[in-house]
């Protein structure tokens, strides 16, 4: 069967997939700049990899729960990573974290700098007084090369010199629970830091909940 309208002839399944994709794009939730779709919903509801967006809409909440700590956004993190090193200290010239006690950077795999991709995410932790950087990879230390990269931009833009620690932490169990392992860490981290004020590497030596997703959910429910 074929549709007519005035812009053309659509077939029906032509017309059930704009549907479909109309409503996987319906805006579900917001935060401040960030916004989470219906598809990015359903890839926490679903055993995959969780979207961009949602580590994003997580960060964003995090970094408003502190006056000296923040959490980058994964698009930034990732500029900064593929950015030539000659031209960090004036693209970065004015970024805020810079002041920061606490800084936590959601590391993809990708070396891309054209589009969204990668398969894994891990969590980089800046801590100030620390003078360190700390790694926490739940898929055993399949981010050291972008770590080690990152790190070293970051370096360059804060003007130090700090080493970049391995955490050991929970490893997954599958090969897409990534995701909600950087929320977990990331929340547990700026929790421990806001009663306590100090980072301790002991606090993401603790296990990964046990049907985190559903958390995840609930987390975004109450998020106002």
């Amino acid at each position: 069967a074929v549709v007519s309208t005035q812009s053309g002839h659509y077939g029906r399944g032509n017309l059930i997939y704009i549907k479909s994709f109309i409503m996987s794009h319906e805006i579900l939730f917001s935060y401040g700049d960030s916004v989470l779709y219906a598809v990015d919903v359903e890839s926490i509801e679903k055993p995959d990899f969780i979207t961009d967006n949602v580590i994003s809409f997580f960060f964003e909440y995090l970094s408003n729960q502190s006056e000296y700590a923040s959490c980058i956004s994964p698009s930034v993190a990732q500029l900064i990573k593929m950015s030539p090193s000659s031209q960090l200290l004036d693209i970065f010239e004015d970024a805020e974290f810079k002041k920061d006690e606490l800084v936590l950077f959601p590391i993809n795999d990708s070396f891309s700098t054209e589009e969204s991709s990668g398969e894994h995410w891990s969590l980089l932790c800046y801590v100030k007084a620390e003078n360190a950087f700390y790694h926490i990879d739940s898929l055993n230390g399949y981010n050291s090369k972008s770590a080690r990269l990152l790190t070293r931009h970051l370096n360059t833009i804060l003007e130090t010199n700090c080493k970049c620690v391995s955490l050991c932490c929970t490893q997954q169990n599958n090969g897409y629970d990534c995701g909600p392992h950087v929320i977990f860490y990331a929340f547990e981290i700026m929790k421990y830091y806001k009663h306590h004020q100090k980072f301790n590497a002991e606090t993401v030596q603790q296990s990964f909940p046990s049907k985190y997703r559903e958390t995840i959910l609930s987390k975004i429910r109450s998020i106002k």
